[in-house]
């Protein structure tokens, strides 16, 4: 029988009427108490946070839950079945229900584990204190090692038992073990963590890129991740990944600029981590994995950035047009975290940029080929040339003007030929 260490005022999450059908559906005809709500959602709660995704414990094994859930109509998805997940789809929403497990063989990546009826021993399986929280509907909150409410409210992150066995379970928790400090911590991390962290560093490496860059985003999405990455190259895990020690002062001057102009952007934040270099996005690329996007956003904002200075508004149009908006901003919140240029011709840059819409280029394809030229290099050759001319005369000339351009073109290049 479970005790509660606390009641807190329900969160509309909570008792949302999807959310109490399948809470309800779960616990339904049992003795005891078979599904509570557990880890990041009940911690958000009580530290104030967003909940985003709701994850629910049970104590029913697997093929019981998806029999409840299907008999009350409520649509299964079997995405981890094999170790105790399935997700359960009401509408939009999604609660993924996980059997309580403990930990039979684990070698640092993978673990082996069996279903288990006892609340205690998952909780002892989990990574940190504050993720072994458990909730009801109702607000209860569940306690079960007396040491996550406690956490929670210094803000402390603590591995549940020895770090360093934790750590052997599955060499991610390095990485998590910083993340959640960087999102959640105050003070200090503990200097056991750390050093367990140390001891197994070389480890990561070992590990998944798509863990790792998953890991490293979301540090690096903290309000100020500066601090904590200096502890994570003081303690070896930083260099593992990134190779080079970042300048933590600009890094922290970024993420202020990019929060007092409601700016976020990841890849400016690996920028500077990368210091400000394309080359170095293979040093990156060595241990994560990024989308052709990403890599594309991280190469134009350090050629956007090569390319600024002292522009004038011309010049600052023109580049402009050639990039994004928040491409053009982020090289310049970059060169302000430098120090390159002063808080008012900053502000003078970002004023323009939200100000002015680039415009679009008048003439296509389409109309070079009325003027005879068939489909062919020559038709690109022929826009880039007016394109060009449009851009340095300021974007003015109307769509008759480059026409009227392109004919001259066209009987220049025919005359020289």
């Amino acid at each position: 029988m479970l005790n509660p260490s606390r009641k807190v005022q329900p969160a509309d999450w909570m008792i949302s009427l999807p959310t109490m059908e399948v809470m309800q559906t779960l616990n339904r005809h049992e003795e005891d108490v078979a599904a509570l709500f557990v880890g990041g959602c009940v911690r958000n709660l009580l530290m104030g946070e967003a909940v985003k995704d709701i994850d629910i414990a049970t104590s029913l094994t697997p093929e019981r839950v998806q029999k409840k859930l299907e008999t009350a109509g409520i649509q299964v998805v079997p995405t981890g079945i094999e170790h105790g997940t399935v997700t359960a789809v009401i509408n939009a929403n999604h609660y993924e229900i996980t059997t309580l497990r403990k930990d039979v063989n684990t070698d640092g990546r993978h673990a082996d584990v069996e279903f288990t009826s006892d609340w205690m021993e998952d909780a002892k399986r989990r990574d940190f204190t504050i993720n072994t929280l458990l909730a009801d509907t109702q607000g209860q909150i569940y306690d079960l090692l007396a040491m996550g409410l406690r956490d929670i409210a210094d803000r402390r992150i603590l591995f549940v038992g020895d770090p360093e066995e934790r750590i052997k379970e599955d060499y991610l928790r390095i990485l998590r073990f910083f993340r959640f400090h960087a999102l959640y911590g105050r003070n200090d991390p503990d200097p056991i963590a750390l050093r367990a962290c140390q001891k197994y560093a070389s480890s990561v490496t070992g590990l998944s890129k798509e863990r790792i860059v998953h890991e490293y985003s979301k540090i690096l999405s903290a309000d100020d991740p500066g601090d904590i990455l200096m502890e994570m190259m003081k303690y070896d895990v930083l260099k593992q990944v990134i190779h080079r020690r970042c300048d933590r002062g600009v890094l922290s001057k970024l993420c202020l600029l990019q929060e007092q102009n409601d700016e976020f952007n990841l890849m400016a934040r690996f920028v500077v981590l990368g210091n400000i270099e394309i080359q170095h996005l293979e040093a990156f690329e060595e241990y994560m994995v990024f989308s052709n996007s990403q890599k594309d956003e991280y190469k134009s904002i350090v050629n956007t950035y090569n390319a600024q200075g002292a522009l004038s508004e011309k010049q600052i149009k023109e580049l402009l047009y050639r990039t994004s908006k928040d491409v053009f901003m982020q090289a310049s919140f970059i060169h302000g975290a430098q120090g390159n240029i002063d808080d008012d011709y900053l502000a003078f840059i970002l004023h323009l940029v939200k100000r002015w819409s680039p415009p679009k280029f008048p003439i296509s394809g389409s109309d070079v080929m009325d003027y005879g030229i068939e489909q062919g290099p020559q038709i690109g050759a022929v826009l880039d040339h007016l394109e060009e001319w449009w851009i340095a005369e300021g974007f003015k000339p109307s769509r008759e003007s480059c026409l009227d351009e392109m004919k001259k073109h066209l009987s220049e290049l025919k005359n020289k030929s």
